[in-house]
């Protein structure tokens, strides 16, 4: 069975037209007709045809081959005198194609193999000289080419790289826009956040018998517009806890100025802690 034929029968096979097997392949049907004529694919869809039609690469480079030896074994002078002649108008046949088209053969001829088989000659390392040289074949062999890979053509992971890569772009930029955001967002002083910006105290103005105390206010940064709110907790051994509420106010503060307010209590008593009711001021 030469070439053509297996193509021909195995596309028939598979149940494929000559039209819808060049689709399939990214050719025109022109090119598949030539392939079923006897003429060798491209090394760039030997892959993907042997794929399609369930057939080896092997197979479609030496197409013919079995018939022709067995051809051989008929008979050592009509059998292979027929063989050699049609050896001969097949190598005719391709290089008056090839010189039509002007395009340069990637093909091997394994016929000349055959023949020193046939005529018990030896066959010594140059006799695949061709196949080492020929780096289409090579290529079809050792997939240096990748037209196919894992079950995907070459365009179809070039766009995978491609889609991925823009979705990993995508993602890196939202990520440093949140980043910046966080970075760069506005700060505000409030109720939650004042001891991050300010530090808070309550002092009596003397440690024995207190009756007068300061509430006073340190900036870790500049402020303006300060404002804060406390109530101060007291005890007293000989009467209940009682509170007092004090207000802090400043136009403006440094970082490591003060301001503070004094107030005096009605009997001596000595503090057990404060709680800040409101925070008010604007970040510099």
């Amino acid at each position: 069975m030469k070439r053509g034929e297996l193509l021909s029968d195995k596309r028939i096979e598979k149940g494929l037209s000559v039209s819808a097997l060049a689709q399939k392949l990214g050719v025109s049907a022109a090119e598949v007709e030539r392939w079923e004529a006897g003429e060798l694919p491209e090394s760039g869809h030997l892959l993907a045809l042997s794929a399609l039609l369930d057939i080896s690469v092997e197979d479609i480079l030496r197409g013919g081959e079995d018939a022709d030896e067995a051809g051989a074994l008929e008979g050592p002078s009509g059998g292979a005198q027929g063989s050699r002649e049609e050896d001969a108008s097949d190598a005719a046949e391709t290089q008056e194609r090839e010189t039509e088209a002007g395009e340069p053969s990637h093909r091997f001829d394994f016929g000349e193999v055959r023949r020193e088989q046939r005529n018990g000659e030896p066959l010594g390392s140059d006799a695949f000289d061709d196949i080492r040289n020929d780096r289409a074949f090579v290529q079809v062999l050792a997939k240096e080419e990748g037209e196919i890979l894992n079950g995907y053509f070459k365009g179809e992971r070039r766009f995978g790289y491609i889609v991925f890569a823009v979705f990993t772009a995508v993602i890196v930029v939202m990520l440093a826009v949140q980043f910046a955001g966080w970075v760069f967002r506005p700060r505000e002083f409030t109720l939650e956040n004042y001891d991050d910006f300010v530090d808070i105290a309550v002092v009596p103005t003397k440690n024995f018998n207190p009756e007068d105390y300061i509430v006073r206010v340190t900036a870790k940064e500049d402020i303006v517009n300060l404002r804060i709110t406390v109530r101060v907790k007291f005890w007293n051994l000989h009467s209940d806890d009682f509170y007092e509420t004090v207000t802090v106010a400043a136009a403006g503060l440094r970082e490591d100025e003060t301001a503070e307010t004094a107030f005096h209590i009605s009997e001596i008593a000595l503090d057990q802690g404060f709680e800040v009711l409101s925070a008010e001021g604007d970040l510099a």
